[in-house]
């Protein structure tokens, strides 16, 4: 039965995960992700771009180790609009990259589809070796061909040499200047000019007759080599030999034409398994989108409208529709992304880009958009990079999106969930103030967009700079509902390892030697009118703080460094906070942040396919190994070769103490080892060669030769002496260095980090960090209410850094409107008394905090506004960690409990495994009385000054 739309109970405040696709294995697993996210509260969920990626090769910087490296495949440069990347697709590939079926496709394509799927794979192995054995006649006619070729040239040479010495009659106009002479009389005569050349310095004339006497010669010369020449191929044994060698190519024409029609035929099979392969991705995505909307998430996809590929098929057929702008290395920008610089354009070209607009949305991005809301069930986009979209593409599209959203939401079942069109617009990376972003760039209907607190650097009270009300105020004059910030982001790193780095920026600080080198190349730049950019600056900081932060994630891992652990936990806290509630429309977190892991989102490639933090170490890498200290002991010296070759680094180094070396060398040591354990051939090759000579030094030293080392060392020998290209691939490398060091130094151990195991995870952290923490945040959203124009909102954190305060506000006075306030309660190893005397103190503070005249109307409205007064009721409070409150609290304010808590909400923090404490608890009278007794509870005694 058809059905209208649902009434949307969904309050629109953005709590979204943004899932981020090479954290998970294939759509299927992000599917089974999606119960998880449901108890932690979230209600959207986006989905970075997971179509086939493009393959051209860049530079770029390791956000972790700050080293540069070769990427390809970023997910932000989109190849092919039909078929999803390979990484992400719930068909897996054997090691001749074709696909691997399995029974439970079956029960998706049907017998009919899956035995037609399975021949196709069939088939196309009987092509592969059909192929192989051609390539074999091939080599072999190649071979035959070399062979042949080596022969006539014996022969050539043989009549070459009688030739030579023979005369030859050289006629002339005048036939007083005809002559007879061999080859080889002319080479003596021009090596005695050449002797008279030497002797005649200075002589003009000597000189001129001299040049042209050897020009003669060799015109001679060139005249009797082409008579030599011609003689040469028609000595019948020549001809004889000549004509072996065109039945040889004949046969080799044969063969290449034979290999093409089965390479063809074999491509025409990948084809239609690739085909197959996009009809179970297909579905899984369906299965995923399903799942979330029956969780009442609403799913939202990755638009990157602003460019595609360099490599894209749709580059080659629409040349005009993009830009000259070569921002990109790996992409190419549409041509309407020229707009937004309009100024250096004129009104013709501004025409003709305006022109091409409707053009490309309609054969393009509009087929695009349908496939992923009508065929997928996606309910709406989150919008990349719209500084460089213009509003004359965001308005048709955006249109197009909310239509067909609504259109899915007007024709579901009578049960169907009826989810909200999400636009979700990305405002970030801009190079000017939020006030002229939005006169620059302009509103087209989106519902959502970021914010930027994630860089803001907090003030002592915990509070942020006004500037972030200013940027929340202007940006909403673009989204419908609001602002969004966020806890972690795929361009930058999670919210643990964020508040991970900082704690290492503090180390750094602390060592003055160190600290000194690394500001040193940012104040050379200043000082030559050239400061580094913050990408620059960023990269220069994950050097500079790389072992501070391994060190700190040891810490965390030590399960009996509880202070360390708790510190690090309550920062984690106010981090997360900070984005959640600062902006006036919720919040995005990255997989895992809910569980502070550490993970690294990277959206690249290694050029080899291989995973940029591959998931798998070198057995002899590991530190309990035999033999990890000689490994160890190897890759440092590639690494100081690596830091020679990087000067502004080297100057640095040089000047360090031998423990700060040992510091600023570790993120070339760790990015050698990634290299390594993701497979790439130069580093790998030159590892095992070092490791080959380590090895054989020992054995000699030793006294006891390694049996069987001539079988495959004297190759690899040889090759050790030459550059790192003439080494033998590195599997004969592997196997000569088995014979030192055995299996270990080819195998390879699993380190998986993913959901199930809450992405490695640091074991400090599981007693303390879980998704009920989430989960109560998460409440809170459910009882705000929507933003209006007038939103601001304010932070606070106590002296002891325990209690932390977030105060919403939906007027630009004190006393319309409701006033949120939310206390959270950062530290996980105790529960903290909040009495209403504390409550009257902070709305002192607050009112203090505001920069109102004392006795002012507006003064005491600030503090009504908290406490209430005659004409202004008293705030909504709302709670999340472990606290304790005063009955009074609950007469005079409104407090909000969710709907399902009945009085208190677990806070299934796990301790030992096993649900503990009170989220927070409504005290009684007796309990007053009480205070102080449990060594865990402590009262709020110093909330935020002014």
């Amino acid at each position: 039965m058809k059905t209208g739309e649902k009434e949307d109970k969904n309050n629109q405040l953005m709590r979204c995960c943004n899932i981020f696709p090479t954290y998970f294995k294939n759509i299927s697993e992000m599917t089974l992700y999606l119960a998880h996210l449901k108890k932690a509260g979230i209600n959207v969920v986006w989905i970075n771009p997971i179509q086939l990626a493009g393959s051209e090769s860049m530079k770029k910087s390791n956000a972790i180790t700050g080293n540069a490296e070769n990427v390809i495949r970023s997910l932000y440069a989109m190849d092919s609009t039909k078929f999803i990347d390979p990484r992400f697709s719930v068909v897996e590939k054997d090691e001749d990259g074709d696909m691997i079926f399995l029974s439970e496709h079956r029960s998706k394509l049907g017998i009919l589809e899956s035995k037609k799927f399975q021949k196709t794979i069939a088939d196309t192995k009987e092509k592969r070796e059909s192929i192989k054995i051609h390539l074999e006649k091939i080599k072999n006619q190649d071979s035959l061909l070399k062979k042949m070729d080596e022969e006539i040239e014996d022969e050539k040479a043989i009549i070459k040499k009688e030739l030579k010495e023979k005369e030859y009659f050289l006629p002339a106009k005048d036939k007083e200047d005809s002559i007879i002479i061999s080859l080889n009389q002319i080479a003596g005569e021009q090596d005695e000019i050449k002797k008279e050349f030497r002797g005649a310095k200075g002589n003009k004339e000597l000189l001129g007759n001299l040049k042209k006497a050897m020009e003669k010669l060799g015109a001679q010369q060139k005249k009797i080599k082409a008579k030599i020449k011609e003689k040469i191929n028609t000595k019948p044994e020549i001809i004889k030999l000549m004509q072996k060698r065109a039945v040889i190519i004949q046969e080799k024409n044969i063969l290449d034409e034979g290999l093409m029609v089965l390479e063809k035929s074999r491509d025409d099979l990948l084809l239609k398994q690739r085909e197959y392969a996009h009809e179970l991705d297909r579905l899984a995505i369906k299965e995923f989108t399903e799942k979330a909307i029956d969780l009442e998430i609403t799913p939202i996809f990755d638009l990157v409208l602003n460019h595609v590929a360099k490599g894209s098929p749709c580059i080659k057929e629409h040349p005009e529709w993009f830009s000259e702008d070569n921002t990109y290395l790996d992409a190419k920008a549409f041509i309407y992304s020229d707009l937004l610089n309009s100024t250096q354009l004129n009104e013709e070209k501004i025409d003709t880009i305006k022109k091409s607009i409707d053009t490309i949305i309609k054969n393009f991005w509009k087929p695009f958009i349908e496939s992923y809301i009508n065929e997928y069930g996606f309910c709406g986009a989150r919008v990349d990079c719209i500084r460089k979209v213009p509003k004359e593409v965001r308005e048709p599209i955006y249109k197009i999106i909310h239509d067909l959203v609504k259109e899915r939401r007007n024709l579901v079942d009578e049960g169907g969930k009826a989810l909200p069109s999400v636009i979700f617009e990305e405002a970030l990376f801009s190079d000017c103030g939020p006030e002229e972003f939005v006169n620059r760039v302009g509103g087209a209907g989106g519902t959502h967009i970021t914010g930027s607190v994630y860089y803001a650097e907090k003030m002592w009270h915990g509070g942020l700079p006004k500037n972030f009300n200013i940027e929340d105020f202007y940006k909403r004059k673009m989204a419908s509902v609001g602002v969004v910030n966020f806890t972690g982001n795929h361009d930058h790193f999670s919210c643990a390892m964020t508040v991970c780095r900082e704690w290492a920026l503090k180390r750094l600080q602390g060592n003055t030697e160190l600290y000194n080198a690394y500001q040193s190349k940012i104040e050379e730049r200043i000082k030559l009118g050239k400061p580094l950019s913050n990408a620059m600056k960023e990269i220069r900081e994950s050097i500079f703080t790389f072992s501070y932060v391994q060190e700190i994630i040891n810490e965390l891992n030590d399960i009996n460094n509880k202070e360390t652990i708790v510190q690090f936990v309550r920062d984690y806290r106010e981090k997360l906070v900070t984005n959640m509630f600062a902006g006036s429309a919720g919040y995005y977190m990255l997989s895992g942040d809910e569980f502070a892991a550490l993970e690294q989102p990277t959206v690249f490639l290694r050029p080899n396919e291989g995973a940029i933090y591959p998931q798998v170490t070198l057995a002899i890498l590991e530190k309990s190994a035999e033999n990890s200290g000689l490994a160890e002991e190897v890759i440092e010296e590639m690494a100081s070769y690596r830091i020679k070759a990087d000067k502004s680094i080297d100057a640095d180094f040089k000047k360090l103490s031998d423990e700060n070396k040992s510091r600023l060398q570790a993120p070339f040591v760790a990015q050698i080892k990634n290299e390594i354990n993701a497979g790439l051939e130069d580093p790998k090759k030159l590892f095992l060669k070092k490791m080959i000579e380590k090895g054989k030094k020992r054995a000699e030293e030793n006294k006891k030769p390694t049996e069987g080392k001539k079988s495959q060392s004297n190759k690899a020998g040889q090759a050790r002496k030459g550059k790192l290209s003439d080494l033998p691939d590195y599997i004969v490398l592997e196997n000569e260095a088995k014979e030192y060091f055995g299996n270990k130094i080819k195998e390879s151990i699993p380190c998986a980090r993913e959901f199930s195991n809450r992405w490695g995870q640091p074991e400090g952290l599981k007693e303390f960090i879980n998704i009920d923490f989430f989960k109560s945040l998460n409440q809170i959203f459910d009882q705000l209410p929507l933003p209006t124009t007038e939103y601001w909102s304010a932070l606070f954190l106590d002296e002891s850094h325990n209690f932390f305060t977030i105060v919403k506000r939906n007027g630009r006075d004190y006393l319309d409107n409701q006033t949120d306030v939310i206390m959270i309660n950062l530290n996980p190893s105790i529960t903290l008394d909040l009495t209403y005397g504390d409550m009257k103190k902070f709305a002192i503070d607050f009112q203090s905090r505001q920069g109102k005249p004392i006795n002012s109307a507006h003064y005491h409205e600030s503090y009504g506004c908290i406490m209430g007064l005659k004409e202004q009721s008293s705030a909504t409070l709302h709670f999340a960690g472990k606290i304790t409150i005063d009955p009074k609290i609950l007469k005079h304010f409104k407090v909000a409990i969710p709907k399902n808590a009945k009085g208190s909400v677990s806070d299934n923090s796990v301790r030992r495994g096993k649900p503990l404490t009170l989220l927070y608890e409504l005290k009684s009278s007796s309990s007053s009385s009480e205070k102080g007794k449990d060594n865990d509870q402590k009262n709020i005694s110093s909330l935020p000054k002014p």
